[in-house]
């Protein structure tokens, strides 16, 4: 008997250390969960905001051609559904909306990001400088200094992690609008091939050997 009670301090130490391992156990794996799902979604909220600064820089791109190159708004194939004038077609790079998906990295620039031309009077209301003909033969009129061409770039934002795409199952929209004054009233297509293409990176000079 005396060798038992003196044994029931030890007995009582290991059962609460078996309890305490077991209660960390479940505690790390209560926790673990809320510490992945956090970690998780700042690396979401990284992707998303990284797909938003390309949304802006193209959409910032597509105006800057834009004002001088009004005229030069998408190519045939781009065009699917002949939304442009005739006049406003023209090839790939040289036109706003290949400019714009030009600054996208990393996504499906062509499938995935729409990009929308308009232009507007420089007060917010869009106007139509073709002045609603379609013809092939019909050529806009810019004011220049005043009216404003306005690119809106767009992607439908999903989640890799399908808990997360469970709460916005149609993703979310990511959208950027840019919008620069024309500074020229093109009225012909150029004759040339354009020399401007952001996707292109120039070829770095070096500098005079000291």
């Amino acid at each position: 008997m005396r060798r038992f009670a003196q044994k029931v301090p030890y007995l009582n130490k290991r059962i609460l250390n078996k309890r305490n391992k077991a209660q960390g156990i479940v505690e790390f794996a209560m926790i673990s969960l809320l510490l992945f799902m956090l970690l998780i979604g700042i690396m979401e909220m990284g992707r998303m905001l990284f797909i938003w600064t390309q949304l802006t820089s193209a959409a910032q791109e597509g105006t800057r051609y834009g004002l001088a190159h009004p005229l030069e708004v998408i190519s045939v194939d781009d065009d699917g559904g002949n939304a442009y004038p005739c006049t406003a077609h023209n090839d790939n790079p040289c036109n706003i909306v290949a400019q714009a998906r030009a600054r996208v990295v990393l996504i499906d620039a062509q499938n995935d990001v729409d990009v929308e031309v308009a232009f507007d009077n420089g007060s917010g209301g869009r106007i139509d400088p073709w002045r609603g003909q379609r013809g092939c033969g019909s050529y806009p009129n810019f004011n220049a200094g005043i009216d404003r061409v306005v690119v809106t770039t767009t992607y439908q934002f999903h989640f890799m992690i399908g808990i997360f795409d469970n709460f916005a199952p149609q993703g979310l929209r990511l959208q950027m609008v840019s919008a620069r004054t024309v500074g020229a009233n093109e009225t012909s297509p150029p004759s040339i091939s354009c020399t401007y293409d952001p996707g292109s990176l120039p070829t770095p000079t070096r500098g005079p050997t000291p």
